[in-house]
């Protein structure tokens, strides 16, 4: 393709000011990174192709060898229920984190933060195995939690990745960094592993 390129038949630009060219070590870099090539312009991309010959665009995002300053949490039905904003402008994620076993134990986390995303306090409640333990406790404690916000806005959320050690556990939005070449940053929520974010960061979507 950057022979392509060369003969004008494919025309790579990145998305910005003025949209200019790539250099031929940039276009050599897209190319051989095919793995980032995006067909969804609705999508964080740095640089687009253009297939004069088809009238087609693929956009590209390359990979980031740093982690994230910032992860999005959207907010929906199911696992990120209950994040949203404070009056005050602060932010809140309140979830019920896991260790899985036997000797495993199920908490409710209710993680503040201020409004650039540092977290501000981790309030985390410990109510042993889900084999053994009081689900109505569980339920009043997490119930209980969300009334003490307060007045709250159900919404988007940025925040930092973080991590606190309860009941010699750590918990948060811990980074795991890629494994082998061409691997990808992840933040899983943890303790269980039950969402788990990459780029884009700001797509506010997790896996599960």
């Amino acid at each position: 393709m950057a022979r392509l390129t060369q003969l004008g038949l494919v025309w790579m630009y990145r998305l910005g000011g003025g949209n200019p060219d790539l250099t031929e070590a940039e276009v050599v870099s897209v190319v051989n990174d095919q793995r980032h090539w995006i067909f969804d312009q609705g999508v964080s991309h740095a640089v687009a192709l253009y297939l004069t010959g088809l009238g087609e665009r693929i956009y590209y995002l390359p990979m980031h060898h740093d982690p994230p300053a910032l992860v999005a949490i959207d907010h929906d039905d199911y696992m990120a229920e209950h994040v949203g904003h404070l009056p005050d402008g602060r932010q809140f994620f309140l979830t019920t984190p896991f260790v899985s076993g036997d000797d495993g134990a199920e908490f409710v986390a209710l993680y503040v933060f201020d409004r650039v995303g540092t977290l501000t306090d981790a309030m985390i409640d410990a109510f042993g195995p889900r084999a053994s333990m009081d689900r109505a406790a569980r339920t009043e404690r997490y119930e209980g939690r969300l009334r003490e916000l307060g007045p709250v806005t159900f919404d988007r959320i940025e925040v930092k990745p973080f991590a606190v050690e309860r009941f010699g556990v750590t918990f948060g939005l811990i980074c795991r960094p890629p494994e082998g070449d061409g691997g990808s940053w992840w933040v899983e929520v943890q303790p269980g592993n039950y969402m788990a974010f990459t780029e884009p960061w700001d797509s506010g979507e997790y896996d599960t």
